[in-house]
């Protein structure tokens, strides 16, 4: 573990983190939050200081110049969901979908949200195994050290820069309607793909898991033509992203999940998914926002007089975004919100390295009123 922040404090919390370096301890005598408590926040962005809620509206793409835009070859076979979703094959191979929020009947049949895959075979999808391809939240996705993101590179790939990759996208979902940012964007060459593999081998070990190690051993050795970028976008709205959330939430009000998640390699787009997005309608309210450490008190205020934590958890992020809440069944809102995200470690009682497992609570507190939203809870 990285050296952290010990907190014990929320009243002193603020002022305390405005002149401290992001991880010199504090005396517990100076603070009164749990033993097994710490803060590690890097170093404070520059954010609004004003912010509206608003009402809005799932975005309809139009399938029609989606699939256009994305196929290379006249379509042969199309297919029907039992939920009113579309999917259509090529005679090349590529496949597209498309499908409809639940919360919102699609105009027209356009969807709300669309996935397209380019025709591979089975030793060409297998780079998908060591690579994980999700959405985005910060790296922090997963307990198992093979679909940890924190281990790739941001580097150019020999097939195409990077930048243009994320502009291409960015200047495509543009054309339909959306206006997104890059996020997140990693890139996995050919010494990463061969690492990433060994790290998933020793963990079937650990884990005495021959079958699956057997299946991984045979899906033989990786090339150049297997390295990719995995790119993931944002919805902006005014001056803030819209969070990509892909956790499951606790709290049932909390909206779908948004964002654009994209795989290029040197065959091109490999895979592309994206939705739902919003539309905005109106203004509910402007908030004057809550500073960061205003926020990470209203967090902390639970923990307030209890003597310690059973695990020892590590708050180690703070953004400032918009978060989607449906206030009603029919009333969706756009919420400018402080998330939080927060390691918790395990004890185990198995071998190394499954002695301690880190997983991740996410919380989002408004940051115009200061609620506290639980997104996810520890899942064992």
């Amino acid at each position: 573990m990285n050296r952290k922040v010990r907190a014990r404090s929320c009243g002193a919390l603020a002022a305390l983190l405005l002149v401290l370096p992001a991880c010199a301890p504090v005396e517990k005598e100076q603070m009164d939050l749990p033993r097994n408590l710490y803060i590690q926040l890097p170093s404070e962005t520059e954010v609004p200081s004003k912010a509206a809620q608003y009402k809005v509206s799932l975005w309809f793409g139009d399938a029609a110049q989606i699939e256009a835009d994305l196929m290379h070859a006249p379509v042969i076979k199309t297919k029907l969901s039992p939920t009113g979703g579309q999917s259509f094959l090529a005679e090349n191979g590529e496949c597209i979908y498309f499908a409809y929020s639940n919360a919102s009947p699609a105009p027209d049949g356009n969807p709300t949200y669309f996935g397209y895959s380019l025709a591979l075979g089975k030793k060409d999808r297998v780079t998908d195994y060591y690579a994980y391809f999700a959405y985005g939240a910060g790296p922090y996705l997963s307990d198992s050290p093979f679909d940890s993101k924190l281990s790739y590179g941001r580097e150019d790939l020999s097939f195409l820069p990077m930048q243009e990759a994320q502009q291409t996208i960015v200047n495509l979902l543009a054309s339909w309607g959306v206006s997104v940012v890059p996020w997140e964007a990693y890139s996995v060459d050919l010494q990463g793909l061969r690492e990433h593999r060994q790290i998933q081998l020793d963990f079937l070990s650990a884990v005495n898991n021959e079958e699956e190690k057997k299946e991984v051993e045979k899906l033989g050795d990786f090339t150049a033509e297997d390295e990719a970028y995995y790119l993931f976008f944002r919805q902006v709205v005014d001056e803030l992203t819209v969070l990509d959330a892909s956790w499951r939430p606790l709290d049932k009000r909390l909206g779908p999940q948004s964002g654009a998640q994209v795989k290029w390699s040197s065959r091109g787009i490999e895979n592309f998914e994206g939705g739902p997005f919003f539309q905005v309608e109106e203004a509910e309210e402007e908030y004057s926002l809550l500073s960061r450490e205003q926020a990470l008190e209203k967090l902390l205020e639970p923990y307030m007089g209890l003597e310690r934590l059973d695990q020892e958890t590590t708050i180690l992020s703070a953004e400032l975004c918009y978060v989607p809440i449906y206030e009603a069944a029919d009333r969706l809102l756009l919420m400018p919100a402080w998330v939080f995200i927060a390691e918790v470690l395990f004890e185990f009682s198995a071998s190394p390295p499954l002695d301690t497992q880190a997983q991740y609570e996410y919380f989002a507190v408004h940051a115009g009123t200061g609620e506290l939203l639980h997104m996810r809870g520890n899942e064992t």
